[in-house]
């Protein structure tokens, strides 16, 4: 069991930081898709930033996953 989640958890982050923003069969990159989404609620709903001023754009999704893909660059 450890094993198995050590395996997906290191799946799950090179997927996100080491796979380019469209992954083959011109498919965006889920994880960083889902981290675009997650952190604009957090930006929009928590900090109440207006769109703006804001970092992450409310879509369209291939927006989304390209500003998630710098913002996670610029983290490490």
């Amino acid at each position: 069991m450890p094993q198995q989640l050590f395996h997906n958890m290191s799946n799950l982050f090179s997927t996100a930081f080491f796979k380019e923003d469209v992954i083959h069969n011109n498919t965006l990159n889920p994880v960083r898709l889902a981290v675009g989404a997650r952190c604009y609620r957090i930006q929009s709903r928590l900090l109440r930033i207006p769109d703006r001023y804001g970092i992450f754009s409310p879509g369209p999704p291939r927006l989304q996953v390209y500003q998630a893909g710098r913002f996670m660059g610029f983290l490490l």
